[in-house]
């Protein structure tokens, strides 16, 4: 019998991972341009290898919670689906309340929605009204993801929209992963199709703005690091069910040196080819170190400190709320607090307001207010989800509960497949 695991680590993992795409979405351009601060940019430009790991990570905490402590029984789609979806859907639709004012307040004084024609942004264009609201409906639904040509409102959350494909599909087929006889070779085919179409897109020479969404985001291209997550998770469960110890310190050692050997060799290849867009890495090369950090966070085995099984629960479960949160909440505080330096400088001056609106308009934004703008994120997405989020969650589950009819007797269970 599986007994339930803290998984403390994973939780750190997932924090920790919200935290680099907090940086990688704000400091590199306002604050580091890689013309001038090379590496530094550099390593701020690793967001894809964060998002695979997330995706890795998903896959396997819904697996473990949903299919290997219930001994693979069927999962009740509409029970699973509900409570995803109350604990997605709100952060979602706040960060759009927070987005929509000042994204229309921009489109209306460009005169449209300005969004890129290539890929590194070296020309815009402005959507037509039918574009625009089209844009508006994906973002409302979370079908963003699937759009390869631009991203509107909060860019992030395309993972958000990713996530909503993988939840659809999840009922049906973890509890067929589940049952593959062999796992690992299960894990061979993910990454192999996980690469090809980036391996395709660099032979090819292809670098368009459509190659490279697709590439980036879409959920079909993406989901092979959701399932070799429940992967991950089947042969955790075996192991840890058949009373197997955890993996010796050398394996951990290598699979830890595999993850800094998969940073250094990104961090140099972009280095060095800068105006290429290179898919064998964010499309290939960063499929077995997500599967490495997963896996050595999940056999980190159990805490006796209460402090780190109380933070990290609680911090893990805030990462979705600081991803979600922290594109809107820095578009708000970069320039508030441009307004504030301005008004600083203009006190006293003749027509202050137009004045300070003129200076905040040609004023670079300030690494020194950063920190503030940092704890803001962590403190109001850790608020956001312990005061709101979990208990509409709550609410919606209770709810469901009691219109849901009684449950059906469970089915027998089906054989092992083979891989």
């Amino acid at each position: 019998m599986l007994k339930k695991q803290e998984f403390w680590a994973l939780n750190w993992l997932r924090f920790f991972l919200s935290i680099y795409l907090v940086l990688f979405h704000t400091l590199n351009g306002p604050y580091f341009l890689v013309e001038t601060h090379p590496l530094i940019s550099t390593l701020l430009d690793l967001g894809n290898f964060a998002t695979s790991i997330f995706f890795v990570l998903s896959g396997f905490l819904l697996s473990y919670v949903y299919v290997a402590l219930r001994n693979g029984k069927k999962i009740d789609t509409g029970s699973f689906l509900v409570a995803r979806l109350s604990a997605l859907y709100p952060i979602h639709l706040l960060t759009i309340a927070l987005a929509l004012p000042l994204f229309l307040m921009l489109s209306y004084r460009h005169g449209g929605v300005g969004v890129p024609v290539d890929v590194f942004i070296k020309g815009t264009r402005f959507l037509a009204g039918g574009e625009a609201t089209i844009a508006l409906l994906m973002n409302l639904t979370l079908t963003h993801a699937w759009n390869p040509f631009y991203l509107i409102l909060n860019p992030p959350s395309w993972s958000l929209s990713a996530l909503l494909f993988f939840y659809i599909l999840f009922p049906s087929i973890a509890p067929w992963l589940n049952k593959v006889r062999r796992p690992v070779s299960g894990l061979v085919v993910l990454g192999i199709l996980f690469t090809l179409p980036g391996a395709f897109a660099q032979i090819a020479g292809l670098s368009d703005l459509v190659t490279d969404g697709v590439l980036h985001r879409n959920p079909i291209v993406r989901l092979p690091l959701f399932l070799a997550g429940i992967l991950l998770c089947v042969i955790y469960a075996r192991r840890n069910s058949a009373g197997k110890t955890v993996p010796g310190i050398a394996l951990h050692v290598g699979l830890i040196a595999l993850v800094f050997a998969t940073i250094a060799a990104a961090t140099y290849w972009q280095m060095t080819s800068p105006e290429q867009r290179l898919y064998l890495i964010r499309n290939g090369l960063y499929y077995p170190a997500a599967l490495a950090i997963v896996w050595v966070c999940a056999n980190a085995g159990p805490t006796m400190s209460k402090w780190n099984q109380q933070w990290s629960a609680r911090l893990g479960k805030a990462s979705l709320s600081i991803f979600a949160l922290h594109y809107p909440l820095f578009d708000i505080f970069i320039r508030g607090e441009k307004l504030l330096r301005a008004y600083i400088s203009t006190v006293g001056e003749n027509n202050q307001f137009t004045l300070m609106l003129q200076v905040a308009k040609n004023l670079d934004a300030s690494l020194m207010l950063y920190p503030l703008y940092f704890v803001l994120v962590v403190f109001a997405s850790v608020a956001l989800q312990e005061s709101i989020v979990n208990k509409i969650q709550v609410s919606i589950k209770k709810r469901y509960a009691l219109r849901r009819p009684l449950k059906a007797p469970a089915a027998p269970a089906a054989k092992p497949v083979e891989f």
